[in-house]
């Protein structure tokens, strides 16, 4: 018989992992697990008020930002405000900014928060796109995670 078992766990796994309050798929660590909605807030795209977390696109973060009338926001750099990858710096090849994001810079305090070691390109990278948002690199800063950076502003 042909099984249809889709990021590799079948229905019955996946149900039993979900209820054991763990992710299906990955294995992800039970802190991004939500308990309200019983997904992964790591691998699947899926909001839950009750946890604080809401996921989308650009365009769900200014939203988002108007809403809340956020004072600060703080975006990742690689694959999330840029089109850069694992650290690459965007002085080399063709990269660009999600629109969307740059408008939260209209909106409220942006704070660049990387683990790229590459502040001075990302800087720079900014500054020709007229953009002067402060940049702060986990482990140039002497910090071990983002939050850690988050929380020393």
């Amino acid at each position: 018989a042909k099984f249809w078992v889709p990021q590799g766990c079948c229905a019955g796994c996946e149900e039993a992992c979900r209820s054991q309050g763990r992710c299906p798929f990955r294995g992800c660590s039970s802190a991004v697990f939500c308990r309200h909605h019983r997904g992964c807030l790591s691998c699947e795209v899926l909001s839950c008020t009750q946890c604080g977390l809401s996921r989308g696109d650009g365009e769900d973060v200014v939203a988002l930002v108007r809403s809340l009338k956020a004072e600060v926001v703080f975006l990742d750099f690689d694959r999330t405000l840029c089109t850069t990858k694992a650290g690459g710096s965007p002085l080399h090849g063709t990269h660009s900014l999600d629109p969307d994001l740059v408008e939260c810079g209209q909106l409220a305090e942006v704070h660049i928060v990387t683990r790229s070691s590459r502040q001075e390109e990302i800087t720079k990278f900014l500054a020709q796109r007229g953009l002067r948002f402060p940049v702060h690199c986990v482990r140039k800063a002497g910090y071990s995670s983002k939050a850690e950076v988050i929380n020393s502003l």
